[in-house]
């Protein structure tokens, strides 16, 4: 809009722009006030700014924190048959013409699924994790996730809120990417299946994960998500080594707090050791006095 406006300032030096000049009301002063005229002007440049500043505040935060990478790969169709990515079409009556548009539907992540073995440990997504997507109000800052294709920011196929939408089910993270007619290689290899994962990007909040220990692995359970980066599909679904520095570092401070516990509970044995060893002294000794009053009697 604001680009419309920057476009047609020419339009104001043209005849017929000023009231009482030949031709008035020209095609451009007509279109500049269906447009919203200097007030939309303003308001147009005002709201730029603001998604300046919330892509710069966006930049900011990132470069402080780290991001994460998980995906979603194609094994999972096997546990309930239902792909993780396909393609949905509708057709929409638009200017009185059929027209079909093409949808690219998928998981960005699933719920309660424990992740292939990411060094020695295991990962799972909680139902929590996202209520970035499911609650709207308290927000410090609007959700602009964008879709890309293999995390590849000069391959944006949607943005939120607008040609992707987000929502959150009982299977997981549910992502749906109006795909730009120039795409259609996408939209084909998907449907071929030469695309058959999924990926997202992530921040974690802070607090947001619980570690645990099950059956001698160790569990990263996922429980909130500050930021979410992107989603989209890609071509090799696997979990780059460098995005999992975060939680590499989060299982080593688990593991130092584990081993600290046990040294506090070795430590309590021994104190519990000692205390029964001096009550069963005392206790000797008081048999022993018993003993010796009983022999002079």
């Amino acid at each position: 809009m604001k680009a419309y406006f920057d476009r047609h300032q020419s339009d104001k030096k043209a005849k017929g722009w000023t009231p009482g000049e030949k031709g008035f009301p020209s095609n451009g002063r007509i279109a500049w006030a269906l447009w919203g005229s200097d007030a939309g002007w303003s308001w147009a440049k005002k709201l730029v700014r603001q998604m300046e500043a919330a892509d710069k505040k966006g930049r900011s935060e990132m470069e402080k924190q780290e991001v994460e990478v998980r995906a979603l790969g194609f094994d999972l169709e096997e546990e309930d048959n239902e792909p993780m990515i396909q393609i949905e079409r509708r057709a929409e009556q638009r200017d009185g013409k059929l027209v079909e548009e093409e949808f690219l539907v998928g998981y960005a992540a699933r719920f309660g699924v424990n992740s292939l073995t990411l060094d020695d440990f295991q990962e799972r997504i909680d139902p929590s994790a996202f209520k970035i997507v499911t609650e709207r109000r308290g927000r410090s800052s609007p959700l602009e996730t964008r879709a890309l294709f293999n995390h590849d920011p000069n391959h944006v196929l949607g943005r939120f809120p607008g040609t992707l939408t987000l929502s959150v089910d009982e299977r997981g993270l549910k992502y749906k990417i109006k795909m730009p007619k120039s795409r259609r290689d996408i939209v084909e290899a998907v449907e071929r299946g030469d695309i058959r994962g999924s990926s997202f990007s992530f921040i974690i909040a802070k607090g947001g994960e619980e570690w645990s220990v099950e059956n001698g692995v160790n569990i990263r359970t996922v429980t909130k998500v500050h930021s979410l980066l992107d989603v989209g599909p890609v071509t090799f679904p696997a979990y780059p080594d460098a995005t999992v520095s975060v939680a590499r570092r989060s299982l080593e401070l688990f593991k130092k707090s584990e081993e600290e516990k046990q040294e506090v509970k070795k430590e309590e044995r021994r104190e519990a050791v000692d205390r029964l060893k001096a009550y069963r002294d005392k206790f000797a000794d008081l048999q022993g006095f018993l003993n010796e009053r009983k022999d002079r009697r």
